[in-house]
């Protein structure tokens, strides 16, 4: 007897409390407009807007090509982009060859005759095959990875 009247109990609870859930107001972030940020906010890791591809080849790198920028940029190649381009930027990876006819060599002669600019644009934007990485990269770091592929493409090692 003590057992039904327990089980009696909870459903009711549980029906009540079901209802009690429909109705109450809850936050929904992905639905409805977004409050504006607050005045004078800054979005963090804020990149700077991008130019179209025809005007890509007129940026230059803010970052002075030095052992220290190069060291970095061989950081964010191991992080960003061995998997596809692989450890000596030849494309000999894991992840490059399932690409089909994509040109994963950044030793390439087409790719050696791209402006730092144009490669720049390339990486955060996409093109190809290759996936944008604007939201994965900033921008120092494309730069700072830019100043190694060119480190290497010179025949240095670093």
């Amino acid at each position: 007897m003590t057992r039904a009247l327990a089980s009696l109990v909870v459903l009711a609870l549980a029906v009540l409390g079901c209802d009690q859930m429909a109705q109450q107001p809850s936050v929904r972030t992905h639905e409805g407009p977004q409050r504006p940020p607050p005045s004078g906010a800054v979005a963090v890791n804020a990149q700077p807007p991008m130019p179209l591809l025809s005007d890509a080849a007129k940026l230059r790198s803010p970052l002075p090509r030095t052992s220290e920028t190069v060291a970095a940029g061989k950081l964010a190649y191991r992080r960003y982009c061995w998997p596809c381009h692989g450890p000596n930027l030849d494309g000999n990876a894991t992840v490059g060859p399932s690409f089909p006819h994509g040109q994963l060599s950044l030793l390439a002669t087409e790719i050696k005759k791209q402006s730092d600019g144009e490669l720049y644009w390339k990486t955060l934007r996409g093109a190809g095959f290759h996936p944008a990485l604007a939201t994965t990269l900033t921008s120092a770091e494309c730069w700072e990875t830019i100043a190694y592929v060119r480190a290497v493409q010179a025949g240095e090692r670093p």
